[in-house]
């Protein structure tokens, strides 16, 4: 059980399941105002200030409100990263309620789990001489589920209806992420909050929701606790170009390059070369100073070494893929024979020593977003798995490669998972869930791109001259995750499962089914 403390947030407004909110804000480059008697400014003056006094008794009177309940969300995450997936689609724990100071009024405590899609968009216009600010927000929601865990049986305004300080409630939580349906990731402000720019955020929270009658308003108001929870989705959208395998392809050649053993003409075995670097930008000044670096020594104890490498993306491809999926082939095109430049006498010259340096996959998302009639696109890159090699850099020598008679070339194939040392799926490495391919119809839409990236070094070489083969490969794939499991029955009664927009049209997600 993991302890999550959360700040609780105020909401007074009533819920619907789509809203829209537009607030104004004018910067005036510079004073166009019309004179006012001084009877008029202190009129305004005084209606103001009284306005601003109530609100802020208001608004007092909450924040005390708020901190009279000390809440504390235990939460069961399914996995290590705290990722919840189609598969872990449980939300289990508890939620610990302590009053610290009298609450009175008090009518029920709620407790659920829901999830929302948040479009902001900011537009800016020119009005005179001043500039315009319209922030333009829609939510809608995309599933609810809530039950009561406490109802007072007392009449309100009594002492009967009052909480003490002291009294714990020990809430059970038991709510799960709706399975008969498709349902984004969770994301935060993905997009841009500048002016003419939008965002969308996906939201799934645990919340506990205290009702009760305001004396100050005469109706009904509540406040909430909550805790923000990571889920990742799956995908509603087929796009035509989507591939389900691809091989990706890169070469390089590096050029001069050393034999760090070389053989001894007097006793015919491999020694030590004396060159230790063969940089094409420093022989001149060396061959002055040290003839070991003249020009003949230089072409006998150095070649060109030309590889390729080559990655093919699993078939099917999603996040629950294991890294031992994708093969990675390098080849030594036209070499035939590894004596006596590769190998001499069974010992290796260590000409054909190379290492990797790091390995990076990152999805490129392109989205398109939609707020009351505003439209932005927006484009990222999001690492989803990145390794860099300080010690123990994987190594290969050509020397142990297999021969290739039909391609007449040395080959190497192993998994990105063994380079690694890690044979996780990619979701288990997440931090973050990632936004597969979505069309949520008048919201957003995203479309993903797999981008891989290995770098291959000189492995006899460590100062900043390092030689280094920068192997990049883009394919679009579907980052998606497998059908979604078989519904899990909940544990009590009266959840409100999600089968379609008509049959629970208040909660169900917005044109987001399969």
């Amino acid at each position: 059980m993991n302890d999550v403390n959360m700040n609780p947030i105020i909401n007074m407004a009533d819920e619907s399941a789509d809203h829209t909110t537009t607030t104004t804000e004018t910067t005036a480059e510079r004073e166009t105002e019309p004179t006012t008697t001084e009877t008029e400014t202190e009129t305004e003056t005084t209606t103001t200030s009284t306005q601003e006094s109530k609100l802020s008794k208001y608004k007092k009177m909450f924040i005390r409100r708020k901190k009279h309940i000390h809440p504390e969300f235990e939460i069961d995450y399914p996995t290590a990263n705290r990722i919840f997936t189609p598969d872990y689609n449980r939300v289990l724990g508890t939620l610990h309620l302590t009053v610290t100071e009298p609450l009175d009024s008090i009518v029920s405590i709620e407790v659920g789990l829901r999830g929302m899609c948040i479009a902001k968009f900011t537009e800016t216009k020119r009005v005179n001489d001043s500039t315009r600010k319209i922030y333009h927000t829609e939510i809608s929601k995309i599933f609810g589920q809530k039950r009561t865990a406490y109802e007072s049986q007392a009449e309100v305004g009594t002492r009967q209806s009052m909480l003490l300080p002291g009294k714990k409630f020990d809430i059970p939580l038991d709510f799960q992420f709706p399975t008969r349906v498709v349902i984004p990731s969770s994301v935060e402000k993905f997009g841009d909050d500048a002016d003419n720019r939008g965002y969308v955020t996906i939201a799934y929270e645990a919340y506990a929701r205290v009702n009760y009658v305001s004396s100050f308003l005469k109706r009904d108001s509540y406040f909430e606790y909550i805790a923000s929870l990571d889920f990742q989705g799956g995908s509603n959208a087929n796009f035509e170009n989507v591939q389900n395998s691809n091989d990706l392809q890169s070469e390089n050649i590096f050029r001069s390059k050393l034999k760090l053993l070389v053989p001894d003409e007097s006793s015919g075995e491999l020694v030590a070369s004396n060159i230790r670097e063969a940089h094409r930008h420093s022989r001149f000044i060396r061959q002055l100073f040290n003839e070991n670096y003249k020009k003949e020594n230089i072409v006998k104890y150095t070649r060109d070494v030309q590889l390729r490498l080559s990655l093919s993306i699993p078939e099917y491809f999603n996040l629950t893929s294991s890294l031992s999926t994708f093969s990675v082939t390098i080849e030594c095109p036209g070499l035939t024979q590894l004596e006596p430049d590769f190998n001499f006498k069974g010992v290796s010259t260590l000409l054909g020593l190379f290492e990797i340096e790091s390995i990076s996959l990152k999805v490129i998302q392109e989205m398109t977003m939609y707020c009351k009639g505003h439209k932005y696109q927006y484009s990222r890159k999001l690492p989803i798995l990145t390794q860099s090699f300080t010690t123990d850099k994987p190594k290969f020598d050509l020397v142990d490669f297999a021969y290739n008679k039909e391609r007449r070339c040395h080959y190497f194939t192993t998994s990105l998972g063994a380079l690694i040392g890690d044979d996780k799926s990619i979701i288990e490495k997440l931090t973050k869930p990632v936004v597969g391919d979505t069309d949520l119809p008048g919201h957003f839409r995203n479309k993903n791109k797999l981008s891989v990236n290995i770098i291959v070094c000189d492995a006899q070489v460590t100062d900043h001259h390092t030689k280094k083969f920068k192997f990049h490969g883009q394919t679009t794939i579907d980052c998606t995750l497998p059908t979604p499991p078989p519904d899990i029955p909940p544990s009590y009664p009266g959840v409100a499962e999600f089968i379609s927009n008509e049959e629970v049209e208040e909660d169900a997600p917005p044109a987001y089914h399969r």
